[in-house]
């Protein structure tokens, strides 16, 4: 898996292999578990427009495509969101 070969903290490389698995503890994945209920528990705390999931948390969220921005250009890279979330996560041009 891609994730174990870049170079990034281990802490980080964790975080995104269990990003890929779905196993963080978003809000959906809560839903899931019996630990949230209700549809007004699911909506993501920081744009308030869709149900908080991986995908949406680490990639779609207008507030998460800003910080990948500023990381990518704290970095000198560009990060390519135009493709699936996998490759999102794993492919940098520098």
């Amino acid at each position: 898996m891609a994730v174990w070969k870049t170079k990034v903290p281990l802490k980080i490389q964790v975080r995104g292999w269990r990003l890929l698995l779905g196993r963080l503890p978003t809000r959906d994945e809560l839903c899931k578990r019996g630990i949230l209920n209700g549809a007004h528990n699911l909506v993501c705390p920081l744009c308030f427009q869709v149900a908080e999931s991986g995908a949406h948390m680490g990639f779609s969220c207008t507030f998460s495509k800003e910080a990948w921005r500023k990381v990518g250009s704290w970095l000198g890279i560009s990060l390519i969101f135009n493709v699936s979330e996998k490759n999102t996560l794993f492919n940098l041009e520098g």
